[in-house]
């Protein structure tokens, strides 16, 4: 009877521990995720097709049932978003989905690779498309049925434009883009036919001004002044200047307006940002200043005024000049904290930050030690750090698995949430997360996803597939200047334990992190070890390795690391966390004494 009891026991336990799913209730944040920011572009298409035939019959009769002018400025938008990069006229993309073959699945693949594209699409879904339809004076069978479609599915808000713009200026801060290529359409290295406009920038810059990120608000409507002085004198001038990275932005045309911005008000706000920057700078600038993957968003100087030589060779803050270091101790994990955050922010940047000699040690190497399934095609295993231990597997996964594991979870990501010290509550919606994940619930899925387990288990030489011996497979998406901030992995932190579930401490800490790249990126989107000072880019089809725990079993926390923001493209990852209660057989307790600090490579070679 015991034993049966013994079964029961287990098998309800395994239930418990493969059914957690934390974020079920979770909203959908369209700038966070890719797919659903997709399928929001596709039903968009459907919207302005309906624009578009309102539209033609504006223009043969004297009465229009919507804004003769906001409805031109929508279908402009769109163009200038959607089709230009693709060459597609809009009665041309009304003729091609009039007859049902446009790729708009493909539009929508584009689009969410491109942080000015999210944020336009969301920005018409949000600001523009609601006005437009108030403004109807009679209903019509196309006016009716974009009313439907806007009470049938769940159309972005507010926060979701803000995601995108903090995503945007996020871009501008880590990898130092400049707001005058984002008028060009330049992201990074990809230059595009999508480009942001002085209107937007000046959007841009309200939002981070009050958010007392006041470099980046500054910059934003310095450029944007720049910009429509640069318009008022071609006009005047009757010439294109467009090639000219100056103008007297003081010479202000008050007449001039950027949408429903004048030019003297963009004015007002740019010395507005001056004068709460400098404020800032000649006060004390505290911890929580500090931004979580960066360093306060300041210059290094006071500015004083548009006409000051320090506005116009303006440098970011250096950690030295805003921050009083001789006021907190070297150890001070908060300094710890702000130090890792320029680190992080240089490695996403690509700088080197390894010596020489530092890297003489690493090497690459075939192994099929870890399992016998791998004598005839041995693992392709790339050194990363050797002290803690960091190990890349190369092409060890096959477009076929990647791409299921994607379809998998499709239509169940949600917006991205982390662990937090807080009362009744195990999880909540992050801002130093924006990615949107899913999980896998291992055995309850075909086949292939028990293959994964085992072949998890193989390469790492661990025990996987018993629930208690690994969490489900979480799956993550990554859109343009998604992120996540630097973290270690484990859950056992003092704070955060009296959160967790009694059933946690049964499965032990995170041991090991087992991360699987399912997709490339045309630019960003690595991840950064800032104690480590190295950078990993991401590879498809290649997985990543880390101790979170010494052999002690007490945290490792050098193993420090952070998603970098995606300039360009999707990024979509796989996390197997392993659980260190049931290794005890696979990673025995060393018997050396000192207790070493670092599994050995032994383990894998």
């Amino acid at each position: 009877m015991s034993i049966i009891f013994l079964g029961i026991l287990i098998l309800n336990y395994a239930f418990v521990v493969t059914s957690f799913q934390p974020y079920l209730d979770t909203e959908i944040d369209y700038a966070s995720s890719p797919v659903d920011m997709k399928n929001l572009i596709v039903l968009e298409c459907h919207i302005v097709f309906e624009l578009l035939k309102i539209s033609d019959n504006c223009g043969t009769a004297s009465f229009c049932p919507l804004n003769r002018l906001e409805l031109q400025d929508y279908i402009d938008d769109f163009q200038l978003t959607l089709l230009n990069d693709v060459d597609i006229e809009i009665d041309l993309f009304k003729s091609l989905f009039n007859r049902s073959i446009i790729d708009v699945e493909g539009l929508g693949s584009d689009a969410v690779k491109h942080p000015f594209k999210i944020y336009r699409s969301l920005r018409r879904m949000v600001k523009m498309l609601p006005t437009l339809m108030n403004s109807t004076t009679r209903k019509t069978d196309e006016v009716q049925e974009i009313k439907n479609l806007m009470t049938d599915y769940k159309f972005p808000k507010d926060s979701d434009l803000e995601t995108s713009i903090f995503n945007v200026l996020r871009l501008n801060q880590i990898f130092k883009l400049s707001f005058l290529d984002f008028l060009k359409g330049k992201v990074g290295r990809m230059q595009t036919k999508c480009g942001l406009t002085s209107e937007h920038l000046v959007e841009m810059g309200r939002l981070a001004s009050s958010n007392f990120m006041y470099a980046q608000a500054v910059d934003a409507f310095a450029i944007a002044l720049w910009n429509v002085v640069k318009q008022q004198h071609e006009r005047k001038a009757g010439v294109n200047n467009k090639d000219k990275n100056t103008a007297p932005i003081s010479m202000v045309d008050p007449s001039h307006t950027v949408g429903n911005v004048s030019s003297t008000e963009i004015f007002e706000l740019l010395n507005e940002a001056i004068k709460k920057h400098d404020e800032k700078i000649q006060g004390n600038i505290e911890f929580e200043d500090i931004q979580p993957d960066s360093g306060p968003l300041l210059f290094n100087d006071l500015l004083h005024n548009i006409s000051h030589p320090n506005f116009k060779y303006r440098t970011p803050a250096k950690l030295e000049t805003v921050l009083p270091i001789a006021n907190y101790e070297e150890d001070d994990p908060r300094l710890q904290v702000i130090k890792y955050g320029y680190k992080f922010e240089q490695l996403c940047r690509g700088e080197e930050l390894r010596t020489p000699a530092q890297k003489a040690s690493l090497k690459c190497y075939y192994s099929s030690k870890s399992h016998p399934v791998f004598i005839l095609s041995p693992l392709k295993i790339e050194v990363h750090n050797l002290d803690p231990l960091l190990l890349q597997f190369h092409n060890v996964f096959s477009e076929n698995e990647m791409e299921m594991y994607r379809n998998e979870v499709t239509g169940e990501l949600r917006a991205s949430r982390t662990i937090r010290a807080v009362e009744n509550a195990t999880s909540l919606v992050s801002r130093h997360r924006t990615s949107s994940n899913a999980w896998i619930e291992d055995f309850f899925h075909p086949r292939v996803f028990k293959d994964l387990l085992h072949k998890i288990g193989r390469i790492v030489h661990v025990h996987t597939f018993r629930p208690t011996g690994s969490e489900n497979m979480q799956i993550a998406a990554y859109s343009p200047g998604g992120h996540y901030v630097p973290h270690t992995d484990a859950i056992f932190e003092e704070e955060v334990k009296v959160t967790l579930d009694p059933t946690e401490f049964l499965r032990g800490d995170r041991i090991i992190t087992f991360m699987l790249y399912l997709s490339d990126v045309e630019e960003g989107g690595g991840t950064a070890f800032p104690l480590l000072n190295h950078f990993v880019p991401p590879e498809k089809g290649s997985a990543m390795m880390w101790y979170n725990l010494h052999p002690d079993g007490s945290i490792d926390r050098r193993t420090l690391h952070g998603g970098c923001s995606v300039v360009y493209g999707v990024k979509w990852i796989a996390n197997k966390w392993v659980r260190s209660n049931d290794q005890f057989y696979a990673r025995k307790c060393p018997t050396e004494i000192p207790t070493p600090l670092s599994w050995p490579l032994e383990f894998h070679v």
